[in-house]
């Protein structure tokens, strides 16, 4: 009886077409999944949008930015809880009460508490870095005091401050990092932590340049991604409007169209079809 088997060539052919299958498998897969992740940042937006309103009914102003000191030059003081970031303030209007109740007794355990809103799966795990929770999200301070969030020691302000509208005006993204030093021994814009940071680029940023992509290059200094927005997501930022919906930034983006999206009151009419 005759027996009949693959030869060695066919085998080959079809070892070759499962790769070239499992090629053009590979991409679309890795799509779907920056989808969904984009998606997760984009939810997370939503909810710190919404909760800034929240805060804003309840507060009749907007969080402020925080503030570093007097003590501590580059976070607040443990007892000085208006100088906290608006990170920490808006806690109590997205349900998270236990992690706001840290403070003041359990400051070491709030430093290391990560909240899953507060990371964009693109960009970080969800586990500490350098010791501390992280936040991916930054507040836009516009080109100076003129934005959304301003210093606790400054002029608090409300939504009637944003006079260039609220669908106009940029109020969290992402900022900008530079990956090889997500770990450690950089400085100075993801060094601290998401909650007490204080007036610090680690959660607020500026709209001096458009967004860009993180940075990978180990050969181009840790600062360089410092005060600027930006993220990983391929081409664009996403973004949270001060009016809470959530908008793709391109990193093409005009300078000056940007940089107007960020302040509040420069009077200058913005066309949101150009971010």
């Amino acid at each position: 009886m005759r027996r009949t088997a693959f030869t060695l060539v066919e085998l080959l052919v079809v070892i070759a077409i499962i790769g070239i299958l499992v090629a053009l498998l590979l991409p679309a897969v890795q799509a779907a999944r920056e989808a969904a992740r984009r998606t997760q940042c984009t939810n997370n937006l939503k909810q710190m949008g919404l909760a800034v309103h929240n805060y804003h009914d309840s507060q009749l102003s907007l969080p402020t930015g925080g503030d570093n000191g007097p003590l501590n030059c580059c976070a607040p003081d443990n007892d000085r809880i208006d100088r906290f970031s608006w990170t920490f303030h808006i806690l109590p209007y997205m349900e998270q009460d236990p992690i706001y109740s840290l403070w003041p007794n359990n400051i070491p355990q709030l430093q290391k508490t990560i909240l899953s809103v507060y990371i964009c799966p693109t960009k970080r795990q969800k586990r500490l870095y350098q010791g501390v929770a992280k936040s991916c999200y930054a507040g836009s301070i516009g080109t100076g005091s003129n934005g959304i969030f301003t210093q606790s020691s400054g002029r608090w302000i409300g939504l009637n401050a944003i006079t260039d509208g609220t669908s106009n005006t940029l109020m969290v993204g992402e900022g900008q990092v530079h990956r090889r030093f997500m770990e450690g021994g950089g400085c100075c814009g993801d060094n601290e932590s998401a909650w007490m940071s204080g007036w610090a680029d680690d959660v607020l940023r500026n709209g001096n340049s458009p967004p860009a992509p993180d940075v990978s290059n180990s050969t181009l200094p840790s600062n360089i991604a410092d005060g600027r927005f930006g993220s990983s997501h391929s081409g664009v930022m996403p973004a949270v409007f001060a009016d809470g919906s959530v908008r793709l930034v391109k990193f093409t983006v005009d300078p000056t169209v940007f940089r107007n999206a960020c302040v509040r009151d420069d009077g200058q009419a913005l066309n949101l079809d150009n971010l």
